[in-house]
């Protein structure tokens, strides 16, 4: 099976040099966390796993704003039933938020809880508001 390098419009997608994910959403809709979960099927059939067992992905919302809180959840919930070897991956998320707005920062509160309602335990994530350099350093800093 051929894999094709998603088209993306609403979602972006760079590799940083240290292994760092960097996925840039530009919408805050249905068609950006789709595009999210297209790069992600990319990535699994495409990319070695990590060889410390830790996936690194800074999801910057910074220009979108928050993309549809029960969709993300239950599309991304959805994708890791289809993908169970993903469970033996830790996966450390930072979101990338705007300084701006309190109702922001609680509704990224709301997903970082919603992922362990979900079921989602081998998945750590910490809000960065504005702090794209603070964001690297801790997904780089080792678990303890």
């Amino acid at each position: 099976m051929t894999t094709v390098t998603p088209i993306a419009t609403a979602c972006t997608f760079t590799a940083l040099e240290n292994g760092v994910w960097v996925f840039k959403f530009l919408e805050s809709t249905h068609k950006a966390v789709d595009e999210w979960l297209g790069w992600q099927e990319y990535l699994i059939s495409t990319q070695p796993l990590p060889a410390d067992g830790v996936a690194r992905m800074i999801v910057d919302i910074r220009k979108s704003g928050l993309p549809p809180f029960l969709y993300t959840l239950q599309q991304a919930r959805v994708w890791r039933s289809k993908h169970p070897e993903v469970e033996t991956i830790l996966l450390k998320v930072a979101m990338v938020t705007n300084t701006t707005g309190t109702l922001q920062q609680r509704y990224a509160n709301l997903i970082k809880d919603g992922v362990n309602v979900f079921g989602m335990n081998a998945i750590r994530i910490e809000l960065f508001p504005a702090a794209f350099d603070q964001a690297i350093e801790w997904l780089l800093r080792p678990e303890s």
